[in-house]
């Protein structure tokens, strides 16, 4: 399987995201691949916690099988002005999931690790995941 060309996607936020659980956020992807291994660029079109600036995609996909990794070039604070700071990327969030031949998609489970300092000095530590799925646009 080839998943070279363009896809089109929405993942879910999970339960640690409280009043957003259940919220959505819809993106597109340019990928390229060559052998088992892809790269490309995903881009945020609408819901919660857009972000303006693209993120990379590198992954690999092994028969039906996907896993990757995505990184927006630059950091969206979850604060209440959704602040972006471009100094910075963002973490990496990282996917997993199967195609299922009979839908004509990709579906799986995301997680990221996000560290925050407690009182500005204590680092501790955040689980967050959700579900998403993407098919060819």
């Amino acid at each position: 399987m080839n998943i070279s060309g363009q896809w089109i996607g929405t993942l879910t936020y999970g339960q640690e995201y409280g009043d957003l659980a259940g919220k959505t956020l819809r993106f597109e992807m340019e990928l390229s691949q060559i052998e088992n291994k892809f790269s490309g660029l995903s881009k945020d079109l609408d819901g919660v916690g857009v972000n303006p600036d693209p993120a990379e995609i590198k992954g690999k996909l092994t028969e039906n099988e996907i896993n990757f990794v995505k990184q927006y070039r630059s950091l969206h604070l979850a604060d209440k002005n959704n602040s972006i700071d471009k100094s910075r990327k963002g973490p990496k969030i990282f996917y997993s999931g199967r195609y299922d031949e009979a839908l004509k998609e990709f579906s799986g489970l995301w997680k990221m690790f996000v560290q925050r300092k407690f009182f500005g000095l204590i680092p501790i530590n955040r689980h967050t995941s959700g579900t998403w799925e993407m098919k060819r646009k």
